[in-house]
């Protein structure tokens, strides 16, 4: 771990509260800079903000900070709706919350959050993220120790309701559980595009959890081309051709949609993880081996055929 360039992309991040992109990329780096560090140096850190930036880039490197957050929400009410600097250290918080454990979740955070915050320029989709991963949990099969009240997402819903299609997007497996009525995602573009898959992903959790079939038919987008991107999205594992159009001719362009989805690399970690943890490390990887030998043969059958 190396301190040095740790200090330096934390000083850099702490001036990037008007360059979005460029803090997504410092954070980025942060987070590789950190990886997978159990315990972490927190105390060379006296400020909350650079223990909040560390925590919010690894749930390894965790320290809980829940009452000094708190009291900072509430201290800000006022002032998050015109500093600039404030709505940056708001946007830290909520990367810290979103990223934090699940048995972390705090009912007090929650709530300030949903009644203060929701609505506040560049913090409604992080806010939306925060409270989806809370709020459908257990369709994760994540037991929380203490779970999100009902209530706490009914308030949210009839807060935040906002005209953007993006928006709608985020909250929309939020309104299968918790039976909003009145969303539309009206006339939508598809595309070949992470907003399409977005919304598409959305949908679909709508039609599998919502109970009642005329809300699914009130949601859909009114516009032709859903149909058609809606089989593609379900199709997804094959490519697909898209029509070009140049002038009066038109040709057939082949585009892999799997090329704009993100793969959860997650079990690598896991693995690893559980090697340490076994007794008998040579039979470990002797099973492992059988399983990888395995899937290479399947492979290699799939490509013959």
């Amino acid at each position: 771990m190396d301190i040095k360039k740790i200090n330096k992309t934390i000083k850099l991040l702490k001036r990037c509260y008007n360059q979005p992109i460029l803090f997504q990329i410092l954070h980025n780096n942060l987070s590789f800079l950190i990886q997978n560090e159990y315990n972490f140096p927190f105390h060379l850190y006296p400020d909350m903000f650079s223990k909040i930036l560390i925590a919010s880039t690894s749930t390894q490197a965790y320290v809980n900070l829940d009452n000094k957050i708190l009291a900072f929400l509430k201290d800000s009410r006022e002032s998050v709706k015109y500093s600039v600097i404030t709505r940056y250290k708001v946007k830290i918080i909520l990367y810290y919350l979103i990223n934090q454990p699940y048995d972390m979740f705090s009912k007090f955070i929650c709530f300030e959050i949903i009644n203060n915050y929701g609505n506040i320029p560049d913090l409604g989709y992080l806010v939306a993220h925060y409270i989806r991963k809370y709020a459908l949990s257990n369709f994760f099969e994540v037991k929380l120790k203490k779970a999100m009240p009902i209530e706490y997402v009914d308030l949210y819903l009839q807060k935040n309701m906002g005209d953007s299609v993006d928006f709608k997007a985020e909250i929309l497996p939020l309104c299968a559980i918790y039976s909003l009525k009145g969303i539309s995602l009206g006339n939508f573009k598809f595309d070949y595009n992470l907003r399409s898959i977005i919304l598409l992903e959305s949908v679909t959790f709508y039609a599998k959890f919502t109970e009642n079939v005329s809300d699914i038919k009130r949601v859909l987008p009114s516009n032709d081309n859903f149909v058609r991107f809606f089989k593609i999205f379900l199709n997804r594992n094959k490519p697909q051709n898209r029509e070009i159009r140049d002038g009066d001719s038109t040709s057939l362009k082949e585009l892999d949609y799997r090329t704009l989805m993100v793969y959860d690399n997650l079990l690598f970690k896991s693995l690893k993880e559980e090697f340490v943890l076994v007794d008998d490390k040579r039979e470990y990887l002797n099973k492992l081996k059988e399983v990888v030998d395995e899937l290479e043969k399947s492979f290699k059958e799939f490509a013959t055929t």
